[in-house]
């Protein structure tokens, strides 16, 4: 009997058993805490469970409320695991939720890298979700669709789609790799622990070195760029949004003290007021050897990432065999198949091992660009020489490839991952050498590992830069080829703006910022709501010394804060105003600053990034997310 493809998520059942309750030094443990958080979301998660194995069930979830809802618990447990040096309670309820929601940790922490706007709107999906039914996650998504991919897809869609094939034995041979996997991981554990060690003694040496002041940058340093902002910039902004976002540090790591006192060491520290010849000298070898301290447990941490089982189990290759005619090493054109092999998850939820086929057709390769069709859809290379960047709907990559012949690669599969790849493709000789033509059979390997994304993560932007790039200099041809015939050089439009990809990744920046405004008039409201009342003024301020600040804080919070959402309102509304004068100014072939286009639209992601980093404290002050607390006597 099949199920009807509705989602109902009015009833509280639980998935997999609850976590036992069990308390510690007087304090909430972190398993009970998990338990209290996920409990919340029992609903959903018993949702989630039951549309698991249905793609158009799991889209309906999706777009609930309480799908977002726990979406964005999630995302904050994973920016607080992030940004702090010890996060056991937030690093609890990702473990438990991921067994309650039977998926793997590594697709939660990922979270931290969402974008907050598309997390609320439920675009968000677990990594082996995507696996499973082959779907696109929009929040890795890097540049939006131009009218020439559409076109791309819609040729595309004359190959044969993507099919599932039954390999025999293939199951046999997971299941016996998934028994080595604990063993791995341990090994992985040691490995990782002697770097740690040693990063751990190199640190002590810098902090005999360093001052209170060094030691308190170093904090905030990390703990911002886990919520990716931007430390110097802090300096740029007001004391009410200053201490906003000095607040919510404390809030996510505990790494800030008393924060007017952090605001007088930083501002002293800025201004040089300790810095002698002798300072600056052992101020110099403290941060070398933070630099290499935070090296080793860097690297300690990235080899107990890539030994961990979970994300084994979401581990995976696709292997491309192509054959294709190569003329003077610059010109190219190939047929490939693409074998893309099960995920240990996928074959021990499923208890089948099918590997997928995509067929892939490259008309043309060439060192300046490449156009490919296959049955994901259609995509294209440009390049400068021998490096590239290739995007499409299902993935991007940076390369370096000799066209037809060789081919290195960085980048991500929006539903596979972190990616990187290594091919070749060899001269076919015999009866092919004396072919006007050569003759070349190859293919690459593409690895898919999660640990993989301190790698793979600036490919996104280096891939939004080059293609705005290419676009810019295809105008250009464009605009010079109209002058050259004395004819007027007309600029494609849609909606009063260019149709250019500089301008589609522009709108998108401002629809961004528009839906973070509405964001902060919702979380306005909800302040003002807190300050109606004496009392309810009272459980805010509550809330916000639970959190982790002073009582002076905590008082002083509800004015900063609506100070703070006032401000970054206007600043965010002043950038998006110019940047649509500028499009309008483009649309009627006008000219304007590209430099100064580029300045606003940093801009507005800076401030959108404040917010969505000092939200998260709102969200905890105005009772959206629980915080550990102590429990009463048992």
């Amino acid at each position: 009997m099949t199920r009807p493809n509705t989602i109902s998520i009015d009833r509280a059942a639980p998935c997999p058993a609850v976590v036992a309750t069990a308390f510690s030094g007087g304090k909430e443990s972190p398993a009970a805490y998990a338990d209290r958080v996920l409990t919340l979301h029992a609903a959903t998660i018993h949702a989630f469970c039951d549309a698991h194995a249905d793609s158009k069930r799991f889209d309906l979830l999706t777009k609930t409320p309480g799908y977002a809802d726990l979406a964005k618990t999630l995302r904050m447990a994973a920016i607080e695991v992030k940004t702090a040096a010890r996060a056991p309670h937030a690093r609890a309820v990702i473990e438990e939720a991921a067994r309650r929601l039977d998926v793997p940790s590594v697709d939660l922490y990922q979270l931290a890298h969402a974008p907050a706007h598309l997390v609320a709107q439920g675009k968000w999906r677990p990594r082996s979700i995507n696996v499973a039914f082959l779907q696109d996650d929009a929040t890795t998504r890097a540049v939006p669709r131009d009218a020439f991919q559409k076109k791309l897809n819609a040729i595309s869609s004359w190959l044969p789609p993507v099919r599932d094939y039954d390999v025999p034995g293939l199951h046999h041979l997971y299941s016996e790799l998934g028994t080595l996997l604990p063993a791995y991981e341990k090994v992985g554990d040691g490995v990782s622990a002697v770097f740690k060690r040693s990063a751990a003694i190199v640190q002590s040496w810098s902090d005999a070195l360093t001052n209170e002041t060094q030691r308190t940058l170093r904090g905030l340093r990390h703990t911002l760029s886990g919520g990716h902002v931007r430390e110097p910039k802090s300096y740029k902004f007001s004391d009410d949004d200053r201490r906003m976002i000095f607040s919510a540090a404390k809030v996510l790591s505990h790494h800030v003290g008393d924060i007017d006192a952090v605001i007088t060491q930083l501002r002293a520290h800025k201004e040089g007021d300790d810095a002698s010849s002798i300072h600056r000298l052992i101020a110099g070898i403290s941060e070398g050897l933070n630099d290499v301290a935070g090296f080793l447990d860097g690297f300690g941490r990235w080899v107990a990432a890539g030994s961990r089982e979970d994300a084994w189990r979401t581990f995976t290759l696709h292997i491309q065999t192509n054959v294709g005619l190569e003329k003077w090493g610059q010109l190219a054109s190939r047929a490939s198949v693409i074998a893309m092999l099960p995920t240990l998850e996928q074959v021990e939820k499923t208890g089948k091992a099918k590997v997928r086929v995509n067929f892939k057709l490259t008309p043309i390769d060439t060192l300046v660009f490449s156009l490919y069709m296959s049955g994901r859809g259609g995509g294209y290379l440009l390049r400068a020489g021998y490096f590239g960047a290739s995007i499409n709907d299902f993935e991007h990559e940076i390369r370096f490839q000799v066209p037809g012949v060789m081919n290195a690669a960085l980048g991500e599969d929006y539903s596979y991952g972190p990616m990187g790849c290594l091919g070749y493709s060899p001269k076919i000789g015999g009866f092919a050498s004396n072919l006007p033509v050569n003759i070349r059979a190859g293919g690459y390997l593409k690895v898919y590992h999660s640990a993989l994304r301190n790698l793979t993560a600036p490919t996104r932007r280096m891939a939004e830069e080059f293609t705005i790039g290419t676009s810019l200099a295809r105008e250009a041809v464009g605009r010079f080829r109209d002058q050259r015939k004395g004819r007027a050089h007309v600029v494609p439009v849609q909606d009063g703006w260019p149709s250019a990809q500089l301008w589609l990744v522009a709108r998108g920046e401002l629809k961004h910022g528009e839906r973070v405004r509405q964001s902060m008039a919702e979380r306005r409201a909800q302040i003002e709501r807190a300050l109606s009342s004496s009392e309810a003024r009272d459980t805010f301020v509550a809330r916000a010394e639970e959190a982790g600040l002073s009582r002076d804080e905590a008082n002083a919070l509800p004015e900063s804060s609506l100070n703070f959402l006032r401000d970054l309102d206007a600043a965010i509304a002043r950038e998006a105003k110019e940047i649509d004068a500028m499009a309008h100014l483009a649309a009627k072939n006008q000219p304007f600053s590209l430099g100064e286009l580029r300045r606003r639209l940093t801009n507005v992601r800076r401030l959108v990034g404040n917010f969505e980093f000092v939200d998260l404290m709102l969200a905890r002050t105005l009772g959206e997310h629980p915080v550990p607390r102590r429990a009463a006597a048992v």
